[in-house]
């Protein structure tokens, strides 16, 4: 199929689905940037979000990969904004499932990579992550917090922003709750995947890069239950999503991926 065809059906697909996964409404409106983002698919069924379809039209470029440093950035903003703790408490007062988190918000730490200006106004720019034995793991999505303390965006997978009701943590389960039957809670599926390199994972950079979004139920995959958590990569102009990789929630650290071209899954050693 054509590549600029499929791209359309898959825009199409998408821009319903979008804010499903995680345990999204469905229903959530685009804040701004929707019109600007374009979709393809490279060769090796990779979905791909352009945030400058104008440049796409020519020649396709990703831009730089969005990084982070482990190391503390001091806090900008105007003068007469909230403090960065308090978008934090406003960060924490959010659902879960905004965020296409597995748990309580509050749970995860916060990292600030610095104030950004979205339609003339000022955001704190928020990451959210999980660390364990000086091991950091970024998962879910940027959030941006307005300076003023007026509202939160979240960053959907086409890579513009929409609005986050606030105040909704209150209706949140535990982890236990949710995921039942289980040896393992989804956080510690995740750093399973540390136990294998990257590349095994289909992974092409170092795992500090990616932000991880785990799926908020839990899958059969050859008879076991499993986590499923998608690799993320964001550059300037796109947002790469990976293909799932599903974590076994028996404790016994294992992982499997789809075979491809085939619908059945292997475990990776």
């Amino acid at each position: 199929m054509n590549k600029r065809i499929l791209a359309v059906l898959v825009s199409a697909v998408m821009l319903g689905l979008c804010g499903c996964n995680g345990g999204g409404t469905g229903d959530e409106e685009e804040y701004y940037g929707g019109d600007d983002v374009s979709v393809y698919v490279e060769s090796d069924g990779t979905v791909v979000y352009n945030f400058e379809p104008e440049k796409s039209k020519a020649e396709h470029s990703d831009g730089k990969l969005v990084e982070r440093t482990e190391e503390s950035i001091e806090v900008s903003a105007p003068e007469g904004s909230i403090d960065i703790k308090k978008a934090e408490e406003m960060i924490d007062s959010c659902s879960y499932e905004e965020f296409y988190l597995p748990g309580k918000v509050s749970d995860y730490q916060k990292y600030y990579s610095g104030t950004v200006e979205k339609n003339r106004k000022k955001y704190y720019s928020i990451s959210l992550y999980l660390e364990k034995d000086s091991v950091r793991m970024y998962v879910g999505t940027n959030i941006l917090v307005a300076c003023d303390g007026s509202e939160i965006l979240k960053q959907s997978w086409t890579g513009s922003y929409m609005p986050v009701e606030t105040g909704s943590s209150k209706n949140d389960p535990s982890p236990e709750k949710v995921y039942k039957n289980v040896k393992i809670l989804p956080d510690e599926a995740l750093f399973v995947l540390n136990d294998v390199c990257p590349e095994k994972l289909g992974l092409d950079q170092k795992l500090s890069a990616y932000t991880f979004e785990i799926d908020n139920k839990l899958y059969t995959r050859k008879s076991l239950k499993c986590y499923q958590i998608t690799p993320k990569l964001t550059y300037e102009n796109t947002i790469k999503m990976g293909s799932p990789i599903y974590v076994v929630a028996d404790g016994t650290n294992r992982i499997m991926m789809k075979i491809e071209d085939k619908e059945d899954y292997k475990e990776i050693k």
